[in-house]
């Protein structure tokens, strides 16, 4: 399920059978996504499958490598879209983070040019903030995605990234996006008693 054109789509055969035997063991569906046009194929998928638990991992994974780099502002609205369109999908869960791996370009030259986390916070704002608005923060739950996203940032300051993008949100909100949800997401609610 790479990223590669020409690797088969997620919406075939083969994949339906996996996720059917997901869904007959009871067993979480946790997908990456590496190209825009798999996150249509990511909903096609959770309508396929209304009763399977689906997480879709780094919100979405925007891209900006390859033929994609640079492309970032002509790709958010469609990729802003696809995201509302997943939404809807009550089985489908995000998770808010991988934004600082080689694969987002975010920041395009990595650890190096020393962001910290006021300017990552700017860089990912509106990713975190759409999936955030999308998907309420009862099916979102951010994630650290250590050590790959170790690329583009310290783990201190992602997730102060993350604390600066939610300083707005009220208590509760705070409480479901950094454990509630993943709690309840992966079945470890007594973790948090």
């Amino acid at each position: 399920l790479g990223a590669a054109d020409g690797v088969r789509k997620m919406a075939v055969a083969p994949v339906n059978q996996d996720v059917a035997r997901f869904e007959k063991r009871q067993q979480l569906f946790d997908q990456p996504i590496h190209r825009l046009a798999r996150l249509d194929e990511h909903d096609d998928l959770a309508r396929a499958f209304p009763d399977q638990p689906i997480v879709l991992d780094h919100c979405g994974t925007p891209l900006n490598i390859a033929s994609y780099r640079g492309r970032l502002g002509e790709r958010f609205t469609p990729w802003q879209e696809a995201i509302q369109e997943l939404a809807q999908c009550p089985n489908v869960t995000i998770k808010l983070g991988g934004l600082a791996m080689a694969f987002c370009g975010m920041p395009e030259d990595g650890p190096a040019n020393g962001c910290g986390s006021e300017e990552l916070a700017a860089l990912w704002r509106p990713y975190i903030e759409t999936c955030i608005e999308a998907f309420g923060p009862e099916r979102g739950m951010f994630e650290s995605n250590y050590p790959v996203d170790r690329w583009g940032a310290s783990y201190d300051v992602l997730w102060n990234a993350f604390k600066r993008i939610t300083s707005g949100a009220s208590a509760e909100h705070k409480r479901a996006l950094y454990a509630g949800t993943a709690a309840r997401v992966y079945g470890i609610e007594d973790l948090l008693a």
